[in-house]
């Protein structure tokens, strides 16, 4: 998840560059996750202190139109995960403030051949592999992979 500020930042350029009395400018913006279990990433804070930096804590929280989704589409396919994400998002995996979370056997899998892991395939598509005499510093400037 987007820290506020940056949510914050696009909503000021937005204002600027289209309509400064609406919100984002009167542009549609989209923001999609679960909140209770999405969080974004501040090193060596504590839960509430992330939870400052959320979204959800921004002046534009309260001004959004918000949608719930009513239907766990996931959890006729895989229930055991389901049930897993909704404690996750409730809170009680956690046994303290800053802890570690243990993942159930079989959410995480290994690729048995390293050279089918569709991780390193993504990887190595977007961040060849280059010699350092032929190294061109616009390689790490023009690309990215971004997930979810």
């Amino acid at each position: 998840m987007a820290r506020k500020e940056n949510v914050e930042a696009m909503d000021t350029l937005l204002r600027d560059l289209c309509h400064p009395d609406v919100i984002f400018g009167g542009k549609l913006i989209v923001f999609g996750d679960d909140f209770r279990q999405i969080l974004p990433v501040v090193p060596q804070k504590s839960n509430r202190e992330v939870v400052a930096y959320s979204l959800v804590s921004s002046k534009l929280w309260p001004q959004r139109t918000k949608f719930r989704l009513t239907e766990n589409i996931r959890d006729g396919q895989d229930p055991a995960f389901s049930a897993f994400l909704l404690a996750l998002g409730n809170g009680e995996l956690e046994t303290g403030e800053n802890v570690y979370v243990e993942l159930p056997p079989g959410i995480v899998r290994y690729p048995e051949d390293e050279s089918n892991d569709p991780i390193n395939q993504k990887t190595e598509l977007a961040f060849p592999k280059n010699d350092l005499e032929s190294y061109k510093p616009e390689i790490i400037t023009t690309r990215a992979i971004l997930t979810q």
